[in-house]
């Protein structure tokens, strides 16, 4: 499950926004989740960092997430961090949770504070890319902590949503995401979690007519990928 973003917004105009997403939406998004038995909910962390600085975004986000332990404890929900990225100056850059290392360590440190695994990573293939990310040490350096995926490609320049391997030249992924690695890192963590695709957006590039085909061939992508994943 997806909790609805971005939970929090700098800037005094948005006081009344970020106070109605936290303090009415999420709870109930942790309601749902434990209604319905799912077990992993997505969460987006806050993007301080251009506003406030590295240091703050870590400890305001660590501050956050380990208020929602409790809640997450009586649904029965583990609580999954994304990386994501920022736009500057017309630029995509890194935003929180990018780089692996200051995931992996902010999720320690909240599991720690739980007591127990309640908290683990989303990692979003995409934002992975738009970022420049190595996809085999992303994954490696995530291990364990990583429950869940959102799986797509693009070309290095705009979140396209698009299937996997659209971004290739001559069996070569030149400016889309590394699938070999991504795959190569998924094997040696033992990945055995679900291949959750984000590629609707990419249903939008085909007739009407064909889109059933469309499907297939992004549910066939899906079989290569687990094939490879357990080889």
């Amino acid at each position: 499950m997806h909790a609805p973003y971005p939970v929090f917004v700098p800037g005094p105009d948005r006081e009344r926004q970020n106070a109605y997403t936290m303090e009415n939406v999420i709870p109930k998004s942790f309601y749902f989740a434990g209604f319905m038995e799912i077990p992993y909910m997505v969460i987006h962390p806050w993007k301080l960092q251009y506003h406030l600085g590295k240091e703050v975004e870590i400890q305001k986000n660590f501050e956050y997430f380990r208020s929602l332990i409790s809640m997450a404890r009586e649904n029965n929900v583990v609580i999954c961090l994304e990386n994501l990225y920022e736009g500057q100056a017309g630029r995509i850059v890194e935003g929180v949770c990018a780089d692996p290392h200051e995931a992996s360590a902010l999720i320690d440190r909240l599991n720690e504070e739980a007591g127990e695994e309640r908290f683990g990573f989303c990692l979003d293939t995409g934002h992975m890319n738009l970022v420049g990310r190595d996809a085999y040490e992303m994954v490696t350096t995530l291990g364990n902590r990583l429950k869940i995926l959102h799986i797509h490609d693009n070309d290095g320049i705009g979140d396209l949503h698009q299937m996997p391997f659209t971004f290739r030249s001559e069996g070569v992924a030149d400016i889309g995401v590394d699938w070999e690695g991504f795959i190569r890192g998924l094997r040696d963590i033992k990945f055995d979690g679900t291949l959750s695709f984000e590629t609707f957006p990419c249903m939008n590039s085909f007739p009407e007519l064909v889109k059933d085909q469309a499907l297939r061939t992004i549910a066939e992508i899906g079989e290569y990928l687990r094939n490879e994943i357990c080889i």
